[in-house]
């Protein structure tokens, strides 16, 4: 298994930027579409939480991986060049 690469401060603010773009990209395409939780579930859930979540079964769709995973990889790459020399 490769080694988790160090980060910079700076690449941790980059990467926390990239998955807050995607999640919500993401959000801003699917909620419009999702349906609220059911009121079976409210004696396990406040009625807080259950209002404020919703649920989506994508059908022959999936969700894109995120830009975030390829910058993952090139950071695991980097570390593994850097290592062997």
């Amino acid at each position: 298994m490769a080694a988790t690469p160090k980060l910079t401060l700076d690449q941790i603010a980059q990467v926390s930027e990239l998955v807050a773009g995607y999640i919500s990209t993401q959000r801003e395409q699917y909620a419009p579409c999702a349906l609220s939780l059911s009121a079976l579930l409210e004696p396990f859930f406040s009625r807080e939480i259950l209002d404020s979540t919703r649920v989506l079964v994508l059908q022959d769709e999936r969700v894109p991986n995120p830009i975030f995973k390829a910058v993952r990889i090139h950071l695991i790459t980097a570390a593994i060049q850097k290592s062997r020399t």
